[in-house]
């Protein structure tokens, strides 16, 4: 059996709402927001040559060049046998270029270098 992400990207934009939704009690956003601020955290005590690097390309993020954006992963059925959640940095190069026109696709090719079998359903509706 394959295991099942979802998968948000979080912009500055979007951080006053999902701050608002950990707030007034939302799990879920408040788990986001953990896992995020773990990562800053970590990489603000990185220094150069040790920096975290973007998703899909070998830009490094520091404490004076922070990502674009971020790339949260976190299994829709947490158990014992599923990994963690997965946090990156996204550059605002390869956000520009790569993740905005199709992040589904954007995503797939990322979690092709951790998870070489991946593959997207996507729970949206086209109209």
């Amino acid at each position: 059996m394959g295991w099942h992400y979802e998968s948000l990207l979080i912009t500055p934009e979007q951080l006053p709402s999902l701050l608002i939704a950990t707030a007034a009690g939302n799990s879920e956003a408040a788990s986001t927001v953990n896992a995020v601020c773990e990562w800053f955290t970590s990489m603000r005590s990185r220094k150069r040559g040790n920096g975290f690097l973007c998703l899909t390309c070998d830009d490094e993020f520091l404490a004076s060049k922070p990502p674009r954006a971020i790339v949260v992963m976190t299994p829709m059925f947490p158990d014992q046998q599923h990994q963690p959640t997965v946090v990156s940095g996204v550059c605002r190069r390869c956000y520009e270029v790569k993740c905005m026109p199709d992040f589904e696709q954007y995503l797939v090719e990322a979690a092709r270098m951790i998870i070489p079998d991946a593959t997207i359903e996507s729970t949206r509706r086209h109209q």
